[in-house]
């Protein structure tokens, strides 16, 4: 059974780096200059191999998806007019919160306008209790919201 040895190991061995290198007089052995060339053939592919993973992984080339090669003008054009779509979209609902927030006022203008016109005359009392109760809720809503917005900007 062999022993199975890291990549750098390997490639340090049959490069002369191991017990049988031979070294010039500078002391560097003679195979520094080209190291894969006294590799095996299997050994030459799998240092290239790791060559090649750490260049993708540092971004010396662009990392390539498999869909990526795929995509054709066609697929383009389904996602632009997706995109449209939902933007068509987006837009009408904008259009239909403005028209729903609208009638609301319409609505709540009316109602006060109501109560203003029954009320004053024959129940004043009540009136002015429910005019407070709305102003209060109002004051109360509306320092609730400014609380919030004031926390949220700062922190």
């Amino acid at each position: 059974m062999t022993e199975k040895k890291p990549i750098a190991s390997m490639a340090a061995d049959d490069a002369g780096g191991g017990a049988g290198a031979t070294s010039d007089s500078s002391g560097e052995s003679d195979a520094h200059p080209d190291v894969h060339g006294n590799l095996t053939h299997e050994k030459q592919k799998r240092v290239l191999e790791m060559q090649m993973h750490t260049l993708s992984m540092h971004g010396a080339r662009p990392p390539s998806h498999p869909l990526a090669d795929k995509f054709n003008d066609e697929h383009i054009s389904k996602i632009l007019n997706i995109a449209e779509r939902n933007n068509e979209i987006a837009r009408k609902g904008r259009s239909e919160f403005r028209w729903l927030a609208m009638l609301s006022i319409v609505i709540a203008v009316s109602f006060l306008m109501f109560l203003t016109l029954f009320l004053v005359g024959s129940h004043t009392e009540v009136y002015m209790e429910l005019i407070e109760f709305i102003v209060a809720f109002l004051g109360g809503l509306g320092g609730g919201i400014g609380i919030k917005s004031y926390l949220d900007r700062k922190g």
